[in-house]
């Protein structure tokens, strides 16, 4: 499994960045692994941001900077790598234009390179005294 910090393109976060100093900071890395002394020829490492830097947290929010702006409908709250994307739902009219959101999150995720369907998940929350309308699709029983 691959951390968010792992899957930043180097273009596409060059393109962000739109300053040249950064290339030589991220082009070109190398790494090699060492396990029980025996250690690995170098590869190239074709993304990321170098983890443990002071860069690399402010890198991966730049990275991430513009999506919210995929989110029209719904409230987006981001911490890091952690993304929520809330909608108070009370109309079939609000279940549409939550999933249009949704919808145009995974498209952001896809077009950036970020997915990571392993860790990636959905949870409904109904708050007290709040009335709940089955919307499922499955027959009954």
């Amino acid at each position: 499994m691959s951390k968010a910090f792992d899957k930043v393109n180097h273009e596409t976060l060059l393109n962000k960045l739109n300053n040249c100093c950064f290339k030589t900071y991220l082009l070109d890395r190398r790494q090699r692994v060492t396990v029980l002394g025996a250690t690995s020829s170098e590869k190239l490492v074709p993304s990321g941001v170098p983890q443990g830097s002071i860069l690399a947290p402010i890198l991966f929010l730049l990275y991430v900077n513009d999506l919210p702006d995929a989110i029209k409908n719904s409230k987006v709250s981001s911490f890091a790598d952690d993304t929520k994307v809330f909608k108070c739902i009370d109309s079939i009219s609000d279940e549409s234009l939550l999933q249009s959101d949704l919808n145009s999150l995974g498209n952001w995720l896809t077009n950036s390179g970020l997915i990571n369907l392993i860790k990636t998940s959905a949870s409904f929350s109904k708050l007290p005294g709040k009335r709940t309308r089955s919307t499922s699709n499955s027959p009954t029983r």
